[in-house]
């Protein structure tokens, strides 16, 4: 059974394209949830009784715990996309607790993942986990769509040159938007900018939020010439057009993350726009799980 999933595994490098209209009716439902799991990601996105989960959160008992109680609360046992955005423990590594943050899981129609710069054989690692309840693997590529319900799933970059490179979604209900940025870096956030540049006529109309890349890190740990500064973050999220911030980041890391110049950045975009920072940046180390619904118009965070 394993041979034959990391064998689908490599030979599924397409998608399944599905065509999407991100219209919202008056009876569909749309809400995000990022999960608070400590120094790791992992949002829970709901639209039209469908779910998708983006990141799975750390191989630490109490990750795992959250994200399972979480689907449980919620009564979900089945989900239409699980998200790998790239391998690192800390976005998926509640698949290897035990009992595993998925316990309660049947069904994942589709398991979508980056590919591993590195090769170390994460996928194999989780197969046995998975295998029986996922219907396929898939490595989507650049400008695929997904549908979750009435919102779209945009691909905008699968960059996988680099440790921290990313699967980067849009995620697209009515004329709200939440851009999830994985742990994108350097070159890979200026090329996530230089697409959104091409879609700012779109952009700018609606309101987006924006779940800022690496728990909230600045590019200073990057190899740079003596003296020079980087400005992908910042012109990252410009180009985002964001309007709603979130951090995913655990209390009292070793990082220091969320970093001093990530806040300055978010700082400058909301008095710019005369945005008051309590109802427009959210840490999930301050404020535990970070809710928001949409009506399609607006953003709504969940107090």
């Amino acid at each position: 059974m394993k041979k034959r999933f990391i064998a689908l595994f490599l030979l599924i490098i397409c998608v399944i394209p599905i065509s999407a209209c991100s219209t919202s009716s008056p009876d569909s439902s749309f809400e995000i949830t990022f999960i608070d799991v400590g120094q790791g990601d992992s949002a829970l996105v709901e639209c039209d009784g469908e779910y998708m989960l983006i990141d799975v959160g750390t191989n630490t008992k109490s990750s795992s715990e959250k994200i399972r109680g979480l689907l449980q609360e919620k009564g979900i046992n089945e989900l239409k996309y699980l998200v790998v955005s790239h391998w690192h423990e800390d976005h998926y590594g509640g698949l290897r607790q035990t009992p595993n943050a998925l316990q309660n899981i049947t069904t994942i129609d589709y398991l979508l993942c980056n590919k591993d710069p590195y090769e170390k054989n994460n996928l194999s690692n989780i197969l046995p986990i998975i295998s029986e309840r996922t219907n396929a693997i898939i490595v989507p590529n650049v400008k695929d769509s997904y549908t979750l319900g009435g919102a779209s799933i945009d691909v905008i970059e699968v960059c996988a040159d680099q440790e921290n490179d990313s699967l980067v979604l849009l995620v697209t209900y009515g004329k709200t938007r939440f851009l999830f940025t994985g742990d994108t870096v350097g070159k890979t956030q200026s090329k996530i900018a230089d697409t959104l540049r091409g879609m700012s006529k779109t952009l700018k109309t609606g309101e987006n939020l924006i779940k800022m890349p690496h728990h909230g890190g600045y590019n200073i740990d990057l190899a740079l010439p003596s003296g020079a500064s980087d400005n992908s973050l910042a012109t990252l999220v410009n180009e985002s057009y964001a309007k709603y911030f979130v951090i995913s980041v655990g209390a009292g890391n070793s990082y220091g993350h969320p970093h001093k110049e990530t806040l300055e950045i978010i700082d400058q975009v909301l008095d710019v726009n005369n945005l008051n920072k309590e109802s427009h940046l959210f840490r999930t180390d301050e404020c535990g799980n970070v809710s928001f619904t949409s009506n399609g118009k607006r953003i709504i965070p969940i107090q």
